[in-house]
Order: structure tokens, then sequence, then C-alpha cells
């Protein structure tokens, strides 16, 4: 069969019937001399007055018209094919697709990759800041930590509370826990969960507060079994040394107390080290690096911090 051209459709809705009804008022007396108005009827081949899109076409070609019109409708605009040679009922009415712009399967992909690739760079930068925010809040909590240290010894002619560890199942990571006696005299938020009695939960050890040390009285089990002692390094106060000493006299000792958190990864080996909290060396410096964060006081009740 051979390919044949495409006709437009003629005008309808509302415009066709404003053009039809403008021929239709014009005066007879607009007509050549000798001519004679032709019917509705007559001009559409017997059709009706306002045919259907492929009525109107197939009028127009039954009378050897070929409309010159494009249809617009609701639907955008249709042709009609017609073969050469084929009878009046072997036309097909094609209408286009829509032409709105719409993504390839490639460029969809591209777009996909660069927005992983985006992503990958930003996670680091996320995850530090997060970091960073979460040591913030622990400097800012250790420093309340302090403030209450402070008032209790003002309270008990200058004692600080005991340290306790535990050797039960249960209780065995909550060694160095916060004070008892800061909750139970109101100086911090007070907890009943075992273990958290002070109620300042370390951000980077869920479950866990603070760790608390000082020279002085000692309970294993909530039973008195001697002193705490501190280690503490022989340059002090500059703390870099790798030599120091234990120290468990409250009056000799060049450190009064300290708090500290275990930091963004508790299981390094700067926080595990048996120097750790005293020594610079095992301090956190820097976002994503492990180690402790510090808060303590000189015997003379300066307070000091880690970076």
């Amino acid at each position: 069969m051979k390919r044949g051209r495409l006709i437009p459709f003629p005008p309808v809705g509302r415009d066709s019937r404003r053009a039809q009804t403008s021929r239709s008022a014009r005066p007879e007396a607009a007509l050549p001399t000798g001519s004679r108005p032709v019917s509705s009827s007559a001009r559409h081949g017997g059709l009706p007055k306002n045919p259907s899109p492929a009525g109107g076409v197939a009028s127009a070609l039954c009378a050897g018209i070929e409309p010159q019109a494009r249809l617009y409708n609701r639907a955008g605009s249709g042709h009609v094919r017609v073969t050469p040679g084929a009878s009046r009922l072997a036309m097909s009415v094609e209408v286009p697709r829509c032409l709105a712009p719409a993504f390839t399967l490639v460029e969809l992909l591209v777009v996909t990759a660069i927005i992983t690739i985006l992503a990958s760079l930003s996670f680091p930068a996320l995850a530090r800041a997060k970091e960073r925010a979460r040591v913030v809040k622990v400097h800012a909590e250790l420093y309340g930590i302090g403030l209450a240290l402070q008032m209790y010894g003002d309270d008990h002619a200058g004692r600080v509370p005991p340290v306790r560890v535990n050797c039960n199942s249960d209780l065995a990571t909550h060694w160095c826990q916060l004070p008892v006696e800061l909750s139970e005299q109101r100086y911090l938020p007070r907890s009943a969960r075992a273990g958290r009695e002070a109620d300042l939960e370390d951000p980077f050890a869920r479950g866990h507060t603070y760790k608390y040390a000082a020279p002085g009285p000692q309970l294993l089990n909530g039973d008195p079994v001697g002193n705490y002692e501190l280690w503490v390094p022989r340059d002090f106060p500059a703390l870099d040394g790798d030599e120091g000493e234990y120290h468990r006299d409250p009056a000799t000792s060049p450190v009064r107390w300290v708090v500290w958190s275990q930091g963004p990864r508790p299981d390094g080996a700067k926080a595990q080290s048996s120097h750790a909290p005293m020594s610079a060396r095992t301090w956190y410096r820097r976002a994503g690096d492990d180690g402790v964060i510090a808060r303590f006081a000189e015997r003379d009740g300066l307070q000091r911090k880690s970076p």
C-alpha cells in the first residue's frame, strides 16, 4: 500500500461554529450575479451542519475539497492519513504523542550517579560536624559536673565524694561512675537506674555516666577498701610526659579530682590507656581521633580541661 499524505482536520468546536455562523449570516446580495446560495447540506455533501472530525473530513473528500485548516482541541492536533486509490472507509486517524520533554534512561542514570557521588563526598563532613557537636556538649556537661563537685567540696569541708568500683557482673562496666552523693544531695539530676544514679549520660557511651576519679576513699561494690590511686605525669601541669606516679593521698596529690568522657571511640588505644585520663597524650584532639575528653581540678581548685 502506498504511503499517503497527511491532511489536517477542519476546525471544530466553538471556533468552527462561529465561522459557520458568520458565513451563514452573509447577505445573498454579496453573491455574484446569477449565483444562488448553497445550502449547508450541499456544502458538506449532505452531511449534518456540525460534523465530527472524521465525518467532516470524509464529507470534504467526497466533495473533492481538501481542507487546509488545522484542528485544535483539548487532545492537541490530529491528522488523517489518506491512501490514494483507497475507499472512503480506508482512512486512519493519527493522534501524535505528547510533545512534552522527558528524561531518557541514560540521562536518569547519569543524574543518579552524580547525586550519589556528591552524597558520598558530603557524608564524611556531616559525620565530623556531628562528632564535633557532641564534643561541645560533653565539655558543657563536664563543666556543670565540675561546678557540682566544687559546691560539694565547699559544703563538706573540702572533701570530695568517694570513687566507686564494681566487680559485679551487672555493674562491672559502670566503674568510676559519677558519685551517687551528687544526685542524692541534688547537685546533679537523679535517676533510679543502677549505675546511673547521677543521671548524666555520656553521649559516646550510651547507658553509662561520665567517669569520675579522685585520690581518696574508694568503695568496692559499696564497701570501703582503702584509697583510690590516680596516675599523674611527673611533669605536671604540662602532662606530656610518659613517666608519672600514682597518688592516693588527697593532701599530696597535685590533682584534686578528674571527670571525663571516653570519647567518640571508647575502644581506641588512647581511651583504654592506663595513663588516661591525666596524660595529655591520651586526650581527644580532632574529629576522627580517639581519646578521652577530660576536665580536672588542681589542688588549689583551679579547673582545667582537655582541648
